[in-house]
């Protein structure tokens, strides 16, 4: 028996081995269901307390959430393809080498924060997390790189009348920025190839130099206006 591997090279063509030697180009129509996972959240449990009080001028707060993400199946393409027919061998079943499990597993997210309000209209506060990543070191083909992170977070509130009188209650208008520091993480791949060698054929996106490394750091912010019926 031959063994039928297909593997796509462009928009229309496609790359058949036959055999340990016979390769060819042809035009195929492919066929079958496809799983595609492109966005997924996790579900999560959080238990949380605060101490706070009218009577005083601060307030604290803490929780840490529990995310499942050991559920998480993984950003890829998964078809279950039909048998389809390449002239001139005729009906062949598609050898698919089904994507590697991604290995996800259950992080604990902590945070605390606090805000302190010195008159008020006024709050100032202050918050910090600590986000564990999710996902293993990648080192096989697929590169599926996260790290964990620092996340701190403050924030500005100011409580005010409504100078035209449309509203009665109080508005609150609240500025915060926040910081997402990711710690650099390098993966050492299992296998390495010789970029530069043309018998040598890594996959797409694999790092000739055995290693990748992934940082980085997000900054944003936001302001809001609300107000009470």
């Amino acid at each position: 028996d031959l063994t039928t591997t297909v593997r796509q090279k462009t928009g229309s063509n496609t790359v058949v081995t036959v055999g340990p030697s016979l390769r060819f180009t042809s035009r195929v129509r492919i066929a079958g269901g496809f799983i595609i996972l492109d966005h997924f959240t996790p579900q999560q449990a959080v238990l949380g307390t605060s101490w706070d009080s009218p009577e005083r001028p601060f307030a604290l707060f803490a929780d840490v959430t529990w995310m499942d993400w050991s559920a998480y199946g993984g950003p890829y393409i998964d078809p279950d393809f039909e048998d389809i027919f390449i002239p001139p061998l005729g009906t062949v079943a598609v050898n698919w080498r089904s994507p590697p499990k991604p290995r996800f597993r259950d992080t604990y997210v902590p945070r605390v924060g606090g805000e302190w309000r010195p008159a008020g209209r006024f709050a100032v506060r202050g918050g910090y997390s600590y986000e564990m990543s999710p996902a293993p070191l990648p080192d096989g083909e697929a590169n599926l790189l996260d790290a964990n992170a620092h996340v701190a977070s403050f924030g500005l509130g100011v409580k005010f009348r409504d100078p035209t009188g449309r509203v009665k209650k109080p508005l609150a208008l609240n500025a915060h920025v926040r910081s997402r520091m990711l710690q650099a993480v390098t993966a050492k791949k299992a296998v390495t190839y010789d970029c530069d060698d043309p018998n040598d054929r890594p996959p797409v996106g694999y790092p000739c130099a055995g290693e990748i490394t992934t940082a980085g750091s997000v900054l944003s912010g936001g302001l809001d206006l609300s107000f009470d019926f």
